[in-house]
């Protein structure tokens, strides 16, 4: 797994390539116009990407995770592993932002290189439910 920095200098060298592809557009024509722009916010697009990965792993840090450790299970019966990642120590928890008494449950994953949550449903059953429903139809 790559790290915040590695992530950052990533992104810095795709802005990089969408800057010339930009400046590549302006002597173009027709398709080769076209192409260029394109190209160009696919790359920028990735770079926002990068940066926020990297904004997330930062965050995993500061909690006390280390890049690409590997988390001790905290299995809850029932409950399927990450889709994404196949880790198996995940979360059901109350989502922040819902006023009180509002009933918000919600999976999450808690590799700190994945961060997956499932859908936020009105019980800790229902959100389970949603959850192992996804991880049915994406098995890693």
């Amino acid at each position: 797994m790559r790290t915040p920095a590695e992530l950052r200098a990533e992104a810095e060298r795709l802005r990089a390539m969408a800057k010339n592809r930009r400046e590549a557009a302006e002597f173009a024509d027709g398709h080769a116009y076209r192409d260029d722009l394109r190209r160009a916010k696919e790359h920028e697009q990735e770079a926002l990407a990068l940066e926020r990965k990297a904004t997330e792993l930062e965050a995993a840090q500061a909690n006390g995770y280390t890049v690409g450790e590997a988390h001790p299970a905290v299995v809850e019966p029932g409950l399927a592993a990450c889709p994404f990642c196949g880790e198996a120590s995940l979360d059901v928890i109350r989502p922040d932002g819902f006023p009180e008494g509002f009933p918000a449950m919600q999976v999450i994953c808690r590799n700190p290189g994945c961060l997956c949550s499932g859908p936020i449903r009105p019980d800790r059953g229902e959100a389970i439910s949603y959850w192992n429903a996804r991880a049915e139809l994406h098995e890693v």
